[in-house]
């Protein structure tokens, strides 16, 4: 991030993928000189970017990029210690350690109690286009940008099914955010919207997820016996001796490799920051007064609507699209490719256009 960028990767070319030495293809940023940290996201740094906000979206695409296991499971392992530690005490009984009071805690969708909750493993959809590598011209080196075949969300069990949780889809341009602002509380930066894609019943039904994710392996962090034990301690900072070498284990196993020891330093930094974040959340009750829902969005590229806004009803017509042809996917009537050819036509359609395309939900069972 602190190199110019020598090429026009804007989203807006015609611009075929590059194919890369490894045989995958990709949107290549050729990298230049380096210039100070200050300056990266600014005019200095990719001088032919057609926009601000174009400049701005690739920044943050490659912020995004990696540490998407260290990130998920120092999320799961803090909500486990914050929140399913905590146990209600009798009136007469003063809390010692549990910084809920009396209260116990726990998580919920919507009246329904979570039951179980972790991390899946798997693969997702991504064409060449939307992927990102990297070539520096100083050191004749490729970089492959994240790995869509090594790929992590958050699954959340309730009674009456699953949702997924998907942080780490901003990268490969998928672009769905949730405004975060309400929830920057107790220290954390006020960031305007972050990345997330969360998989509601509507979605499932529409057959995208199964599209755009393949699942290969799952992950319990609630009921892992090794979490348990780690978290009795009130303890920010996880000991070097005994709970460390339990904390790389569990992060080498999801990753079904031997991590880094810069991936597990920094997983420990992450997870320590989300505990002290989860444990003010708890003390000070700022949950309460969150939105009861998220406002999400899409970030667009040039030349795409913004459903965000749907006064112009073009939210409810793509949803009706997407459903169509999720149905032709799910019942194997239409190939993958034919999914994405029609997605990519009712993104160059006009507004009217796209309204008569999504004018009627499909009658298909």
């Amino acid at each position: 991030m602190n190199h110019k960028i020598l090429n026009s990767p804007n989203p807006d070319t015609n611009e075929l993928p590059t194919s890369l030495p490894n045989g995958a293809g990709a949107r290549l940023v050729l990298l230049g000189e380096q210039i100070p940290l200050m300056s990266m996201g600014s005019r200095e740094w990719w001088p032919t970017a057609v926009s601000d906000k174009v400049r701005s979206k690739l920044l943050r695409r490659i912020v995004n990029e990696g540490l998407l296991l260290p990130i998920l499971l120092s999320i799961c392992i803090s909500l486990v210690s914050e929140i399913y530690t905590t146990t209600a005490l009798p009136a007469d009984e003063e809390p010692k350690r549990q910084v809920t009071g009396k209260r116990r805690v726990r998580l919920t969708y919507g009246q329904s109690p979570i039951s179980d909750f972790g991390i899946v493993k798997g693969s997702t959809r991504v064409v060449d286009r939307d992927r990102l590598a990297y070539y520096n011209m100083d050191d004749d080196e490729f970089l492959m940008g994240q790995d869509p075949e090594d790929h992590y969300r958050i699954f959340i069990k309730e009674r009456h099914g699953e949702y997924y949780l998907d942080l780490g889809m901003f990268t490969f341009n998928f672009c769905m955010v949730v405004q975060a602002s309400p929830y920057c509380v107790n220290g954390l930066p006020d960031l305007d919207v972050v990345p997330c894609f969360f998989e509601t019943k509507e979605i499932a039904n529409s057959a995208v997820d199964t599209k755009l994710f393949k699942s290969q392996q799952r992950f319990s962090i609630l009921r892992d016996e090794r979490v348990s034990g780690l978290v009795r301690s009130s303890e920010v900072e996880y000991c070097e001796c005994h709970d460390q070498p339990i904390l790389h284990a569990m992060i080498d196993e999801i990753a079904g490799r031997k991590c880094s020891s810069w991936e597990k330093e920094i997983f420990l930094t992450f997870l320590s920051t989300s505990v002290v974040i989860m444990r003010s959340n708890m003390q000070s009750r700022a949950y309460s007064k969150f939105p009861k829902e998220p406002s999400i969005g899409i970030e667009f590229d040039p030349g795409e609507s913004d459903l965000t806004n749907d006064e112009d009803g073009e939210q409810e017509a793509f949803k009706n699209y997407l459903t169509k042809w999720g149905k032709r996917l799910k019942r194997g009537k239409i190939t993958a490719d034919r999914w994405d050819a029609a997605f990519e036509k009712w993104r160059k359609m006009p507004h009217e256009a796209r309204i008569r395309m999504g004018a009627a939900k499909s009658s298909e069972k």
